[in-house]
């Protein structure tokens, strides 16, 4: 989430990600690749994870003119 403020030429946020700090996946992908070298059967699904970014805050400040 972010809230901001702007005045004249000046734009300032704050920003929050992940802001209980959950463990979840972000991506999850399936994957149909076979290796003679992995044990698997060809046709059965591999699925690879991403996790999220932990809990991250920040201040971001523009200025246009």
């Amino acid at each position: 989430g972010a809230i901001g403020y702007r005045h004249e030429g000046w734009t300032l946020t704050l920003w929050g990600k992940n802001l209980f700090d959950e463990a979840y996946e972000k991506r999850v992908f399936f994957f149909d690749n076979f290796h003679p070298d992995d044990g698997f059967v060809l046709g059965s699904n591999r699925r690879f994870e991403n996790p999220a970014d932990p809990q991250q805050f920040g201040i971001t400040a523009n200025y246009r003119w």
